[in-house]
């Protein structure tokens, strides 16, 4: 249970999203991961997306850096695309929220937020974690890890919606195990 001193609030745009929460973290098992997308489906139910990493950079369309032993590019093209380039590798176009895997590596590399201004000269930018995790906790479903649903993890959501704000005061994920593990006596 993630039970929160100071609730998460935010207004509710026309679409749904809980933008004042986008960009926060928040600490799970020890672990900071940043909220990337927050939503409230029209049943009511709170999505939220969070991501996290080893290594965090930021990278304008065009260029080259090295972060992670990794050699990332990035063209970005619109405010919901980018394609990478990882140690000369293309990623498919990716949109905040996403992850994909590394080719020929354990890690993954993720969005956390795309920059465009659709003006000559105007910002184009990718910020991205390399070595990511991505959590997706959706109100009354199981988890996904890295776009895996993990069946026996309830996920539940608590919070209150009042005059186009929600406010998140817990957030319950209630892992059941699959099998009967037993410990024995004095044992771990």
């Amino acid at each position: 249970v993630i039970d929160f001193t100071t609730n998460l609030e935010s207004d509710i745009t026309s679409t749904g999203v809980l933008d004042d929460i986008e960009d926060e973290t928040i600490k799970i098992l020890g672990k900071t991961y940043t909220i990337t997308t927050a939503t409230n489906d029209s049943d009511g139910d709170i999505s939220l997306t969070l991501m996290s990493g080893a290594d965090q950079g930021t990278i304008s369309s065009g260029e080259e850096m090295t972060i992670g032993g990794y050699t990332i590019g990035a063209v970005v093209s619109a405010s919901d695309a980018v394609a990478f380039t990882v140690d000369g590798t293309t990623i498919d176009k990716m949109n905040k929220g996403d992850i994909e895997p590394i080719s020929g590596a354990t890690d993954y590399i993720a969005v956390t937020d795309i920059t465009y201004e659709s003006f000559a000269g105007g910002l184009h930018q990718a910020t991205f974690w390399i070595g990511a995790d991505k959590l997706v906790l959706t109100n009354n479903t199981d988890m996904e890890v890295n776009a895996d649903s993990i069946s026996g993890a309830a996920v539940k959501i608590t919070g209150t919606e009042s005059g186009g704000d929600y406010s998140i005061q817990e957030i319950e994920i209630n892992l059941t195990a699959q099998d009967e593990y037993l410990v024995p006596v004095d044992g771990k």
